[in-house]
């Protein structure tokens, strides 16, 4: 289950694990991309359809996609916080 992707337009994606080892094909691009879940992780971060990082803690895996996010773009708007951001279209933005 998508949670969260790059709002700059970035191919980096945070993944809920809520079917491990399925695999999510799609079209991207007029490609078909296969994305075979983990079988033993709860959360997994997605960058260019490769897996790239895997986690049982969700305070750790959003860490480590904001710092990726932030490798691409030189910035971000960080971990959520409910109270200042909102999703749309799983997109963070400042409310």
């Amino acid at each position: 289950m998508l949670i969260r992707e790059c709002s700059k337009g970035r191919n980096i994606k945070l993944y809920r694990n809520t079917t491990p080892n399925s695999v999510y094909t799609y079209t991207q691009d007029q490609n078909i991309v296969s994305l075979t879940y983990p079988a033993d992780k709860q959360f997994f971060v997605v960058k260019d359809n490769v897996i790239i990082h895997e986690s049982n803690n969700f305070t750790e895996i959003e860490n480590y996609y904001v710092d990726e996010v932030i490798a691409e773009n030189g910035s971000s708007l960080g971990v959520i916080d409910w109270v200042k951001h909102k999703l749309i279209n799983f997109r963070l933005a400042v409310r």
